[in-house]
């Protein structure tokens, strides 16, 4: 029993002994690693050591470069702005050279101008010189046509005839009938340049005025007509005819007056295909001289209705009827008042504003703003003018110098006018 617990101690006691050499084992074991770990430590810190030193001779063979650099920036930049101070002087020179250049120029073209501009003053000076001379001369040619023309208006006057410039004449308007109006095959009904006067009736049936009241008002302007030739000549017929009817009424004082407002005041001319009258010697004296004649043997005829029969005869003759009547009267008439209404058109305000071509001296051919030839003929001749103008919805009216009292009516439906009879 007593050995049994001897044996039970020295067990506790060599359990004890083990433990305590398996404590000193681990703790024996422990100092080995941190022996160890304390080495490394050691030798890590020798490295960082080392590297830190390494580190620092870098950076100052770093900081040397950095100064090489900077000294060969620096050195470059003085080179740099040195060139460029160069070049601005360089360029500041040409800028220089060229504004001298340019004001050098500019006061060549100044001198240049004022020269250019004495030249032209000088040459306005010519200009206005010559003008004055040439008006001058005008004058004188106009006062020296002015007494030829005279002279001539008192052969008239004492109703002398010219056998010579009357055939001429008569030639001349023949040619210019064959190689227009005769070449065409017109009826016969057509072929004569006036119609008769027709009735109200045929006048609202022509003009298509169906209407009751718009034929009243119709006749309040107009209660007859008659037809002119439907040809390009039809407005300087059916204006002329009228204001020819107005002319063998006139008294011998109104007659003189009418004279002297035309003649030696424009040219009477008329062209067609190869019919020129500018190419005819004396043309324009000899025609206007043979149309106030005729006109004047008209005026000599004492009784006024026969005076007018003979108007209408003469002027509607498109041929030689007989000895009296040669068919020749209506082309004497129209180139008349074709060339006056082309110089009163020349002279007119509205003559460089319109655009049209002026064809006016061209026989047989319409004038497309023929409204401003009616209006300068109402003012020149003094006459009242009135213009019915005829369309799918009725007419229209329009008047020119309504306060005078001699008057003329002019229809018109679009490419033809024909005569107003009130």
């Amino acid at each position: 029993m007593k050995i049994d617990q001897d044996i039970s101690k020295l067990t506790s006691q060599l359990n004890q002994i083990n433990q305590t050499t398996e404590t000193l084992e681990n703790d024996l074991l422990q100092l080995k690693i941190n022996q160890k770990n304390i080495s490394k430590q050691s030798n890590f810190q020798k490295e960082q050591q080392i590297s830190f030193s390494q580190i620092t001779q870098q950076l100052c063979k770093f900081d040397e470069n950095v100064k090489d650099i900077k000294i060969y920036i620096d050195n470059h930049l003085k080179i740099l702005d040195s060139t460029i101070n160069s070049e601005k002087e360089i360029q500041n020179q040409k800028i220089n050279q060229i504004q001298q250049n340019i004001k050098n120029e500019l006061l060549q073209v100044r001198l240049d101008n004022k020269n250019f501009i004495q030249q032209l003053k000088q040459s306005q000076n010519d200009i206005n010189t010559n003008q004055a001379d040439l008006i001058n001369i005008n004058n004188n040619i106009q006062n020296e046509n002015i007494l030829i023309i005279q002279k001539k208006c008192d052969q008239i006057n004492n109703i002398n005839s010219d056998p010579l410039r009357s055939q001429s004449i008569k030639i001349y308007i023949n040619q210019l009938y064959d190689e227009s109006s005769r070449k065409r095959d017109t009826a016969k009904e057509y072929q004569y340049y006036l119609r008769k006067v027709q009735s109200d009736e045929e006048l609202f049936q022509y003009y298509r005025i169906q209407n009751a009241q718009q034929q009243m008002e119709l006749r309040k302007y107009c209660s007859s007509f008659r037809q002119v030739r439907g040809d390009g000549n039809c407005f300087y017929s059916a204006f002329g005819f009228q204001y020819l009817e107005l002319i063998i009424r006139f008294s011998n004082m109104e007659f003189d007056t009418l004279k002297n407002q035309i003649l030696g005041k424009f040219t009477c001319q008329i062209n067609y295909e190869t019919f020129h009258s500018d190419q005819i010697p004396n043309f324009s004296n000899q025609l206007i001289f043979e149309f106030i004649y005729r006109i004047e043997q008209i005026r000599q005829i004492k009784d006024l209705n026969q005076r007018q029969l003979q108007l209408e005869q003469q002027f509607a003759a498109h041929d030689e009827e007989n000895e009296g009547i040669d068919g020749c009267f209506y082309g004497i008439a129209i180139i008349f008042f074709r060339s006056l209404s082309n110089h009163l058109f020349q002279n007119s305000e509205m003559y460089l504003a319109i655009s049209a071509f002026n064809n006016i001296l061209i026989w047989e051919q319409e004038f497309n703003s023929t409204e401003l030839i009616i209006s300068e003929l109402a003012k020149f001749l003094n006459i009242h003018v009135v213009l019915l103008f005829f369309d799918k919805n009725g007419f229209k009216v329009q008047e020119y110098q309504p306060q005078n009292q001699d008057k003329i009516i002019l229809l018109i439906r679009p490419g033809h006018y024909n005569i107003g009879i009130q």
